[in-house]
């Protein structure tokens, strides 16, 4: 262990372990024992040792030289997400409002965190179920007020109370997931592929899967995931008037995606898709080695690489735990470079020394996403994008007069040396509705966010920084503030964007998204002009803004709408998402 680094890691050192052992040579004992630390110096959260073997390892260090040991970290728990479902499942029969309830819980993802979700059949079913069971299971109301907290063995779960979803409504993992499936199932291409999936034979094409799934499992599918598709095709089965329309498409856009899937293993036979514990292994290392000084939440896993499905080359499993482990060791964020390195920029054809090549699955009406983690990397503070209680307090003349000092410098800025932004600003005067003005002030107060934080400042950069938003909801980290992940020369892996077609047939073109060469990404003239313009649109009748644009990838090219919008119905507060990229 070098001097330096030495130095650094004492200096972090909880004061009152200085305190509690100052006769110690702290110095002394890490230099005899970094040898034996798996990265050749211990790990310190808030200046405290919280790594178990490390402190083993130390204390045999302080027993040798005849000092006190340092207390051992308790031993973290093991979440036992299906036990708690079922611990959950058994306080239902204790509800007043049981029959509210869809009785099998659905374990999934929602977040961004691991959570236990119950369906009740009616929106305002919903605080009433949640408090009834926080009672019941003597947890307690979440931030959101659907969401209730519990301990279960000790360790703290999330179950979600969300309103039973519509018959033909897919959550991620089923979309994802049935891709996988139908390319898996034998003879899929054969039976269906020339004659597409319609509203006659959509039945024997969901039982056949139905089958298929409880035959056996699907390689590279969790359980959970894998249930989650069974119930979706059995709903299939009993779907009604216009829901078969939506289903059938939903199931031909999978189809499509199945497709793409086969084409890429008639060329290589030795590989398999991946969507289980080696793909969460490889995003959460990715994850957390983004976490640095300035990014202390890192990158959303599904921002370093937007891939919903890895093809894995065959054997290569132990090179990408080891590979893992050597990212480990690099200083934060190095480590992504080296991830980086494993994933191919050729899709039918991958280099030989690539093993990974990543695949983002897009529905071909698939709204592109919010964009509220790409606001967060710039602030904790929501209230720097939102509007606070004050502002949310105030009269409507006060609502005028705030929101037409906010937008004036903000149309002034507008105006680019090399791109035009077309904004019409409404009369704010004519807005009757108080919710809508707040929407305004709030959809303001975010592009303002945008330009001083995004754009630091500059006066030609507001096209630059709407430009970053919009490369961000298509998954691809232009920029951060971060100046150690800038530093990388490729913060994302190459990744593949396959668009499903809603006819089922043919090959979708997978569209790469390569992050290290980022002078690619640039505005594009959507009317072929060679005029690119951004146009705000802001009229008296509309809760918010939204802005038009086009986005070049490479040769891809993109025309976007990012809207600021209100967060749900009735709501005053706005989000931000990509509401399209329709790709050209």
């Amino acid at each position: 262990m070098s001097k330096i680094s030495l130095d650094k890691i004492l200096e972090t050192v909880d004061e009152q372990i200085v305190s509690d052992y100052s006769h110690v040579n702290f110095a002394h004992i890490l230099s005899e024992c970094s040898y034996k630390l798996p990265k050749g110096y211990p790990t310190l959260v808030d200046g405290v040792f919280t790594e178990r073997e490390e402190v083993i390892i130390i204390n045999e260090a302080l027993e040798a030289e005849g000092l006190p040991t340092l207390p051992l970290p308790e031993v973290k728990a093991i979440k036992d997400y299906p036990q708690a479902a079922k611990y959950v499942t058994s306080a239902i029969s204790k509800l007043k409002s049981k029959n509210a309830i869809v009785v099998q819980p659905f374990i999934g993802k929602d977040g961004g965190v691991t959570v236990i979700r119950l369906e009740v059949d009616k929106a305002d079913s919903r605080r009433l179920v949640a408090a009834e069971l926080a009672k019941t299971l003597k947890g307690r109301i979440g931030n959101k007020q659907e969401n209730v907290k519990f301990v279960y063995n000790g360790v703290e779960y999330v179950c979600a109370v969300k309103q039973v979803s519509k018959e033909t409504s897919t959550d991620t993992s089923v979309k994802e997931g049935l891709s996988v499936v139908m390319s898996y199932y034998p003879g899929y291409l054969t039976e269906f592929d020339e004659n597409n999936i319609t509203k006659d034979n959509y039945k024997e094409v969901s039982k056949n899967l139905i089958s298929f799934i409880n035959q056996k499992g699907v390689s590279g599918l969790s359980a959970s995931v894998l249930e989650s598709c069974r119930m979706f095709l059995q709903k299939g089965l009993t779907m009604q008037g216009k829901d078969i329309k939506t289903y059938v498409s939903i199931l031909n856009q999978n189809s499509s995606h199945a497709n793409t899937f086969d084409y890429f293993f008639q060329k290589n036979k030795n590989w398999y898709v991946e969507r289980d514990q080696l793909f969460d292994e490889i995003r959460s290392v990715a994850h957390e080695l983004s976490k640095t000084s300035t990014t202390k939440n890192g990158l959303p896993a599904d921002k370093w690489c937007p891939g919903d499905v890895y093809f894995i080359k065959n054997g290569s499993e132990g090179l990408i735990r080891r590979t893992l482990e050597e990212a480990k060791k690099q200083p934060k964020p190095n480590g992504l470079a080296v991830i980086n390195d494993l994933f191919s920029s050729k899709f039918s054809e991958p280099e030989n020394n690539k093993c990974i090549v990543a695949v983002s699955l897009k529905m071909e009406k698939a709204q592109a996403g919010k964009l509220k983690s790409a606001l967060e990397q710039y602030t904790n503070i929501k209230t720097d994008y939102v509007l606070d209680d004050r502002e949310l307090k105030l009269s409507t003349v006060d609502l005028v007069n705030t929101a037409t000092k906010l937008r004036k410098p903000l149309i002034a800025f507008t105006k680019s040396p090399e791109v035009d932004v077309v904004w019409d600003p409404c009369d704010l005067n004519k807005v009757k509705d108080v919710r809508t003005l707040r929407c305004k002030l709030a959809a303001y107060k975010a592009l303002t966010f945008i330009y001083e934080k995004i754009a630091d400042k500059k006066f030609d950069r507001l096209d630059d920084a709407l430009v970053n938003l919009v490369v961000f909801g298509l998954g691809v980290i232009k920029n951060t503030p971060d100046v150690q992940l800038n530093k990388l020369q490729a913060i994302n892996p190459p990744f593949f964007k396959a668009i499903a077609s809603s006819s089922g047939n043919g090959v979708s073109k997978p569209i790469l998204f390569k992050g290290d060469k980022l002078s690619i990404i640039s505005l594009w003239d959507v009317t072929g002009k060679n005029d690119p313009k951004i146009t705000i649109t802001d009229n008296e009748n509309y809760a918010g803004i939204s802005i038009g644009l086009g986005v070049q990838v490479g040769d891809n090219k993109f025309n976007c709408l990012v809207a600021f919008r209100p967060n749900q119905p009735g709501s005053s507060q706005i989000v931000i998402e990509l509401a399209k990229a329709d790709h050209k």
